[in-house]
């Protein structure tokens, strides 16, 4: 088995995509670097990115806190006779910049126990980058290009060291732009786990048979997790349903119905492995398709006497579409390697993922 690329880079796009750090490829990416398997760099630019990410990401979720809290003032009134249950009416206020900073040292504080280099960006000249601008050459696509400036930055930057030291690195991004750059020195990869994966059964393959025999129960357990993952999505499903409230101004009564295909898993790739225990990660692929009852009340009017609605037109909503989702499949295995226990854990690690934003919709009458 070849030596694997130990040199493994960090973009602001795959990070955020972790839930920065909340995802199990960081935490394993830390623990890799420690073992010395593993080198993590990040260019400046990118660390100071990470955090303009966090404090985006998070500024409407502040806000959406502050909608609940509203909210319940308006909707709890009586409950705030219960002393017993102040906790529903006391949410405390989040203070944006101290959650920012706060997120800051817990950052830095992984780039120091992961003992991430740092590459240096600022001796870079605009020349080059400006004839790649005007050319359109990767990773100036066809978007917006302006905000592509300090993908450039960071590539180049990044080409640059890892030609210096004559070596290759990986380059970990969810940013597509980045494959048509040449890969003789940086490969871009969209999943930390394809890096893992290569360091891990190269080191373990040399004294242990655990990675080809996880395999095999891979292999005799696989309809065994497609089943496991397909009742956790449908279970997602349902609960993003209810969760919806309504759509495009209809109320939301129930799902119909839910269509959910077989789920399709190719291969997997190791992204831990202890005494007894791994963790795998795996893509999922899988079709759907659901009808949604609606109640539509922009012409009905409501009767205070009776409590209800006349007028309803009800009308089915239909989302269809596909998906992939990453599976991550914990084993659990006997030293003597001869048998396992395979279960799926999370689906995107536990992270929420879009079922109705991203769908073809229509309606049908009644």
């Amino acid at each position: 088995m070849s030596a694997p690329i130990r040199n493994i880079v960090l973009d602001t796009s795959f990070i955020e995509k972790q839930n920065f750090l909340g995802g199990k490829a960081m935490t394993e990416l830390k623990k890799m670097s420690r073992k010395g398997w593993a080198n993590l760099f990040m260019t400046d630019i990118n660390y100071r990115e990470v955090f303009s990410r966090f404090r985006k990401r998070l500024s409407p979720e502040v806000e959406k806190t502050r909608n609940i809290q509203n909210q319940i003032a308006k909707d709890l009134r009586v409950l705030k006779n219960s002393p017993a249950y102040d906790a529903y009416s006391k949410l405390p206020s989040i203070d944006l910049d101290q959650v920012c900073a706060d997120f800051q040292v817990k950052f830095d504080q992984y780039v120091k126990e992961a003992k991430m280099k740092i590459i240096k960006t600022g001796h870079l000249t605009i020349e080059k980058i400006m004839d790649d601008y005007f050319k359109s050459t990767a990773p100036f696509g066809g978007g917006e290009k302006k905000s592509e400036f300090p993908d450039a930055f960071s590539y180049l930057a990044t080409k640059e060291y890892f030609e210096k030291i004559g070596d290759k690195c990986y380059l970990v991004t969810g940013d597509k732009d980045f494959d048509d750059l040449p890969k003789e020195i940086v490969q871009p990869i969209e999943n930390a786990a394809i890096a893992l994966d290569a360091i891990i059964r190269f080191e373990e393959e040399k004294s242990s048979k655990a990675p080809e025999f996880i395999n095999l129960m891979f292999e005799r357990d696989k309809k065994k997790i497609k089943e496991r993952a397909k009742k956790m999505i449908a279970d997602y499903i349902e609960k993003e349903v209810w969760h919806l409230g309504e759509i495009n101004g209809m109320e939301v009564d129930t799902m119909e119905h839910l269509d959910l295909s077989d789920i399709d898993i190719t291969d997997f790739s190791i992204i831990s492995l202890g005494d007894g225990e791994a963790t795998l990660e795996c893509s999922a692929n899988f079709a759907y398709e659901i009808d949604i009852a609606v109640d539509d009340k922009s012409e009905a009017w409501y009767d205070k006497e009776d409590d209800r609605w006349h007028f309803v037109e009800h009308s089915t909503f239909t989302v269809k579409d596909s998906q992939e989702v990453k599976l991550s499949v914990v084993v659990e295995f006997d030293e003597d390697l001869e048998d396992a226990d395979l279960e799926v854990d999370t689906i995107n690690d536990g992270n929420w993922f879009p079922i109705f934003d991203r769908g073809r919709h229509h309606h049908d009458d009644y």
